[in-house]
């Protein structure tokens, strides 16, 4: 059995890189598409807005001294990230955001003890009884996998 083809890469830095022992005659890679934008490249001030945003249902009058200390860590966390930092004080300060994060109701848990979400799966005895239930009724059950 003859061996694997060697990577362009590896052919190219050799110097061994030949258009006509190439498929199609290409000896160059093709441009690989940008991966699109998620809540991670955020700065720490859009993650701020961001929050502001999705808080803005549960937020009250009350909440702004918490709210400004929250903007104060994100910005002194913006201020360690685009100079040079120390790990400790950038875990340290994560640790403050992510407990003030949940203080203001940012996670599934905090949510629920504000009383705003509740969160429960459905178990598969349950799932299997209300199929059962829907057949006898003569009603479809949508599945989960086919609703998504």
């Amino acid at each position: 059995m003859p061996n694997p083809p060697a990577p362009i890469e590896v052919k190219r830095k050799r110097g061994t890189l030949r258009a006509d022992r190439m498929p199609g005659g290409k000896t160059e890679l093709a441009a690989v598409p940008a991966l699109p934008r998620t809540d991670a490249d955020l700065s720490p001030l859009e993650a701020f807005d961001k929050v502001m945003q999705m808080g803005s249902l549960w937020f009250a009058a009350t909440d702004a001294p918490s709210l400004a200390l929250l903007r104060c860590l994100f910005e002194e966390r913006e201020e360690l990230t685009s100079g040079g930092y120390d790990r400790a004080q950038l875990r340290a300060l994560d640790k403050q955001i992510t407990e003030l994060l949940s203080v203001c109701g940012m996670n599934p848990a905090a949510r629920s003890r504000l009383g705003l979400a509740e969160v429960r799966a459905t178990s598969a005895l349950e799932e299997i009884r209300a199929r059962q239930e829907a057949r006898r009724n003569g009603t479809k059950v949508v599945d989960k996998a086919d609703a998504g």
